[in-house]
């Protein structure tokens, strides 16, 4: 399966000199943030038992396998930051795609909310899953790997090989000014 993604060049650099990057959450800016945490802890749960797990890997790395049209990888990561654009090739059997818009709700509020929820909806749902059991919480996240109409798929999978690696394009990152405002 062909992907992209964009990440600092300390993994291009990983991949060259150890032949395989896998995240670090130690690494991460988000690595105090509990939720964050729990979140990722939930996922690498939830990918292990779709795909094997190398024994290194503790989180999955992240990937598109579609570029939309305005899709310009110098915009990915923040002003002025030295980046690297990676093109793969992973075994499909590696690969588990996931609705984004799903992810980020876990991020945000801990569970999946229905697309088409009011506010009054959301609130109903935040003081249900406030007071979730750990089983109701995984079961309303596993959502995240149904694909909801209209949203296009991110891919998780456990290391980046340097045999799966096609194209390197090292680049600084600019967000156009009209973006800020």
């Amino acid at each position: 399966m062909r992907l992209y993604t964009s990440k600092g060049t300390k993994v291009a650099d990983d991949i060259a000199y150890a032949g395989q990057y896998v995240c670090d959450i130690k690494k991460s800016a988000f690595k105090d943030d509990d939720d964050f945490r729990k979140a990722y802890d939930w996922l690498a749960k939830a990918l292990a038992k779709r795909v094997e797990n190398p024994a290194r890997a503790s989180y999955p790395v992240w990937a598109y396998h579609e570029l939309g049209e305005d899709f310009d990888y110098t915009q990915q990561g923040s002003e002025g930051e030295e980046r690297v654009f990676l093109e793969l090739e992973i075994p499909d059997d590696r690969v588990v795609a996931i609705d984004p818009v799903k992810w980020f709700d876990i991020i945000a509020c801990g569970f999946v909310c229905p697309s088409d929820a009011d506010e009054e909806e959301y609130n109903r749902l935040c003081e249900k899953y406030a007071h979730a059991t750990e089983e109701e919480l995984n079961a309303n996240r596993e959502q995240i790997f149904d694909i909801d109409e209209g949203n296009i798929p991110e891919m998780v999978f456990w290391t980046i090989d340097a045999a799966n690696v096609v194209s390197t394009t090292r680049y600084i990152c600019h967000i156009p000014q009209d973006d800020y405002e």
